[in-house]
């Protein structure tokens, strides 16, 4: 068994029937697990598992990876590989996708409260998000 990427583009999805899809010059890798195996003589993979997506540009965004690697390993425990098997896959994988240290994740985590510290102080302060201009009127009864 071995690890396949395939990449993906993604595309903005309209409601509207007449508009089409567009492309958005942005990619999604996905990691698959296959099995290679021979039919009719000829070599064919075998997709074992899909095991986690994530886009191209959130590589250097530390909660894309946690969240990658968490469905990896939620994926690879629920297959029950042999251990040799399975440090083999996740070598794989940490060629593609690293995975983060604790102490990306404490100060990812730092960063994300500072922000929204900031955010409810700017809300008390009655400095938070723009009332309209234009107030509803109640209807008179």
């Amino acid at each position: 068994m071995f690890v396949r990427f395939k990449r993906r583009e993604r595309v903005s999805v309209r409601t509207t029937p007449w508009k089409a899809r567009r492309r958005t010059g942005r990619f999604v890798l996905t990691a698959v697990l296959v099995r290679s195996e021979r039919r009719d003589g000829k070599p064919r993979q075998k997709v074992v598992a899909y095991l986690a997506s994530i886009a191209e540009e959130d590589f250097a965004k530390v909660l894309p990876r946690q969240h990658f690697w968490a469905r990896v390993d939620t994926r690879l425990g629920a297959l029950n590989l042999e251990p040799g098997q399975r440090q083999k896959v996740e070598a794989a994988l940490l060629a593609v996708v690293a995975r983060p240290t604790p102490e990306e994740i404490s100060e990812d985590r730092r960063q994300f409260e500072a922000r929204l510290d900031a955010l409810r102080s700017r809300c008390v302060a009655g400095m938070g998000f723009p009332r309209s201009s234009r107030r509803r009127q109640r209807p008179s009864t």
